[in-house]
């Protein structure tokens, strides 16, 4: 078995690197709520981001845990951060 080379090395820590900057994150919210289109423009804002808006309102375990707190931007690694949050508290959330 060939030793990976250096190069071979850089490029996939630069691929992981780039994988976990556009992870998609979810956003809790539901239809008519104007804080979660207030967070979707923040997201926006930011660029680069990507995420998949989940209805609360579809799931009652979600609805019993998120009703009170949406909207709520929830990474891969389960962390989540609700409102009320601006620019500054979603790229320090984004760079956790």
């Amino acid at each position: 078995m060939r030793p990976t080379s250096v190069r071979a090395r850089i490029f996939l820590l630069l691929f992981l690197a780039l994988a976990l900057m556009n992870t998609e994150l979810l956003l809790y919210g539901t239809s008519g709520c104007h804080l979660c289109d207030e967070a979707q423009e923040l997201l926006k804002a930011l660029g680069n981001v990507t995420w998949h808006e989940i209805d609360i309102a579809d799931d009652d375990t979600l609805l019993a845990r998120y009703a009170t707190r949406i909207p709520v931007l929830a990474r891969p690694d389960g962390s989540e951060i609700g409102w009320p949050f601006g620019k500054d508290e979603l790229r320090t959330f984004l760079k956790r």
